[in-house]
């Protein structure tokens, strides 16, 4: 995932609203609407780790001969123009780290990737739940500013060492 994993989108969104924490901004369709057409999933900031979390887990894959994919959520109702501006962040951030995903997906039915062997990053429990009992992965949930990267980095090496 990238949003609240690596991808700063809840201090962006309560800048954009000039709310102190993004739950002061009413409904969720005030949400919606005001950032559909827009370039805000090209414009969010990177966490303070976001770099050197994507060169572990590319490191960490590599020395295990697996691989990573991008898998996040669209904007509900603005598909392919939230999809284009995560691409653009996407493509910068890959470049500053110098590391590249295999894959990007773009859903809001993350549990259709759920295979044997796959792990999912997600903020939410509720996607991170849906991808353990809707298939066969398995998942661990990471907030970025909340989550601690020791315990991040020792469930993944876990998950690598036992696939």
């Amino acid at each position: 995932d990238m949003d609240g994993v690596t991808a700063d989108f809840y201090s962006l969104l309560s800048s954009w609203f000039k709310v102190q924490h993004w739950k002061e901004i009413k409904t969720r369709k005030e949400i919606l609407e005001r950032l559909k057409g827009s370039s805000f999933f090209s414009e969010i900031p990177e966490f303070e780790n976001t770099i050197q979390f994507y060169q572990l887990v590319d490191s960490m894959a590599k020395r295990n001969n697996a691989s990573w994919s991008i898998l996040s959520t669209p904007l509900e109702g603005d598909f392919d123009n939230s999809v284009k501006h995560k691409n653009i962040w996407l493509d910068r951030v890959f470049q500053k780290a110098n590391v590249q995903a295999e894959n990007r997906f773009f859903s809001h039915q993350k549990w259709k990737w759920s295979k044997k062997d796959t792990v999912l990053v997600d903020d939410r429990p509720k996607n991170i739940n849906d991808f353990i009992e809707r298939g066969e992965g398995e998942g661990i949930r990471f907030q970025n500013g909340e989550s601690k990267m020791p315990k991040f980095i020792s469930k993944l090496q876990q998950f690598l060492e036992n696939k």
